[in-house]
This record gives structure tokens, C-alpha cells and sequence, in this order.
């Protein structure tokens, strides 16, 4: 297709009509010649968000939607609208676009929250499709949550397991590969972790629990924590062998030899929480796995304790995935 922005009559066509659900919330929506939307949101508080969404070839509508409203519902909002900037390699069908659009417009759906606009061209340069998401969502005032909000001795509990994302990416970017050495249906299962990134479920149903929430996207578990304990000016203890490592997981970072807890873990939430035994039961009635790890400390030491013996955290900021991308 050529460069520069999609034509107004494919827009009209093939854009506006996958636009996610409608909010009562949108006083001026997604349509030519309107360049911004307007929100009205009364008397609550409104929370923005903003992700770029580049590591990924299959699902990257899906991801753009589930990550960018996963950093807004750890801060306790409820999500109501998302804008986008999604730039499109030359050689790109527009079967592929309308794919795509369709993709984020079910994602938009199935979270109800409304795509109110974007930005969407053709872009010289590029080999894959890059999007970056700008999530919106509102909480009322006295129910906002903050990374810097961790109490000294509150629990760290996380949802689900280790390297969620990072997973499913693996096994849609090295499908072939990994169907030689581990079998299709082995591959089909790490591909379905991508059905897990979403957090607005449990952190919805936690969050008047809690003292803060994080979603650990890149630099995996251990790359959360650490955001969580420099907002707080916290430091932290985790038990390793308490962090859970879903099967398709442990499988796929042994064989390319990844360490599982600085992979990219969108779909793990992060929590520190003073009411540990409130928040693992809600997990536990409504099926989704609690683990507590460990706790946040009023000392800025941050240790991890394995099983020979407690270690002083090192922080990496890059996440596994990119170095394994960049081996080649």
C-alpha cells in the first residue's frame, strides 16, 4: 500500500465500524475530521495510560489493548476508552488491516471499553505493524491506587505465574522450531498463554484490598517488584521457589535458556497488600491462582532468597525476550 495516512472512504469503511463498545462516557467519538475526543467523567478521577507495543508479531492487536488497560486497572480505574497510533509496513494487505482493526475491536469488546480514536498510516521503513496504545479510565477519588503506596511488611502476592506474555510470544515467534523439539499441541498451549495477559479481572476484584498493584510487563516479575520498590522507597524479600512457573513456561526458558523471572509477564499481577488472607481467598472463589512470594521491607535492602541462601537483588533492566531476539 502506499505511504501516509489510509484514505478516508477505507477509514469510514473498514476502521469506524470496529471501534470496540460504546461508552455513555464518549461525548465526542472517533470519526473524519475529528482529531481528539472528548470524555466526560463527572465527579471521578481520570487515569491515562500510554504503551508501545513492539515485540510482538501475532496477537499485537490483542497485546495492545490487554497491556495498555492493564496499567490502569492497578491503579483501582475501570477502563473506559483507548486511542491508538498504528503504523503499517508498505507491503501490508489490506486484508491484514481490516484483520487487525477487527482483532483490537473484539479485544475492546470483550473488556467493554470504546476505541475513540487514533492515528493510522502507512509508514516507510517498517517491517511489521508498531502500535502504541493511550488507555483511559476513570476511579472515584478516595479509591486510587498508586505504585507508591506499598506499606512496609505488606504481602507480595502475584497472580497466575511467571513470564505470561513472554511465553505465548516464544511460541508464536518460534513456532516451528519449538513443534520439532516439544510436538504441535505443546506449542498450541504456550501460543493460548497469550488468553491469559489480561489483569482487569483480578485486580478488579481485589482492589479495595490492596495497597498497590503493578502489572509486570517488561523485565518479568522480578522487573515489577523493582518498579514497585522504588516508588515506594521500599526494599523487598522474595522466596524464589515460591514464584509459580506454569509448565509451558519452565519448558520454553530452559530450552533457550531464559531466566523465567525477568521475562515479559503481562497477565501477572503484582500486589502487596496488609489483608493477605482476604485477597488469596477472593483469588482462590473466583479460579485464579494466588501466590505469596513475599514482602515488602521498611529497610531499602532488596533480597532474594533461594534455597542456599539470600541474595542481594540485581536488577536487569533489559527484558529476556530482547536479548533472546537479538542472539538471533
Amino acid at each position: 500500500m502506499k505511504t501516509g495516512k489510509l484514505d478516508p472512504e477505507f477509514l469510514k469503511n473498514n476502521i469506524f465500524p470496529y471501534l470496540g463498545k460504546k461508552r455513555s462516557e464518549v461525548i465526542l467519538r472517533a470519526q473524519i475530521g475529528e482529531d481528539s475526543a472528548v470524555l466526560d467523567f463527572k465527579d471521578n478521577l481520570a487515569v491515562f495510560s500510554v504503551d508501545p507495543i513492539t515485540g510482538a508479531g501475532e496477537n499485537i492487536g490483542y497485546l495492545a489493548v490487554n497491556v495498555s488497560l492493564n496499567d490502569i486497572v492497578t491503579n483501582g480505574a475501570t477502563p473506559i476508552s483507548l486511542m491508538f497510533s498504528v503504523l503499517l509496513p508498505e507491503n501490508i494487505k489490506e486484508e491484514e488491516i481490516i484483520s487487525l482493526i477487527k482483532e483490537m475491536h473484539d479485544a475492546a469488546v470483550s473488556l467493554d471499553v470504546e476505541i475513540v480514536g487514533g492515528h493510522t498510516e502507512i509508514t516507510p521503513g517498517l517491517s511489521m505493524p508498531i502500535i502504541t496504545a493511550f488507555a483511559i479510565g476513570k476511579v472515584e477519588k478516595d479509591k486510587l491506587l498508586k505504585s507508591s503506596s506499598s506499606q512496609p511488611d505488606d504481602a507480595i502476592i502475584i497472580t497466575k505465574g511467571a513470564g505470561i506474555e513472554g511465553t505465548a510470544i516464544l511460541a508464536s515467534t518460534f513456532s516451528e522450531e519449538l513443534q520439532t523439539a516439544f510436538g504441535s499441541e505443546f506449542v498450541e498451549r504456550a501460543k493460548s498463554y497469550i488468553n491469559k495477559v489480561s489483569v482487569l479481572k483480578e485486580a478488579s476484584l481485589v482492589r479495595d484490598y490492596v495497597n498497590a498493584m503493578h502489572d509486570a510487563t517488561e523485565g518479568g516479575v522480578y522487573g515489577g517488584i523493582y518498579e514497585l520498590s522504588l516508588a515506594s522507597g521500599l526494599g523487598f524479600v522474595i522466596y524464589e521457589d515460591k514464584i509459580p512457573i506454569l509448565e509451558e513456561t519452565r519448558k520454553l526458558v530452559q530450552y533457550f535458556n531464559l531466566n523465567p523471572y525477568f521475562l515479559i509477564s503481562s497477565g501477572t499481577l503484582i500486589i502487596t497488600t496488609s489483608k493477605k488472607e482476604e485477597v488469596l481467598k477472593i483469588l482462590r472463589e473466583n479460579g485464579i491462582e494466588g501466590a505469596l512470594i513475599g514482602y515488602m521491607k521498611k529497610e531499602k535492602k532488596m533480597q532474594i532468597k533461594k534455597k542456599d541462601g539470600v541474595y542481594p537483588f540485581k536488577p536487569q533492566i533489559r527484558d529476556e525476550l530482547w536479548r533472546l531476539l537479538e542472539r538471533g
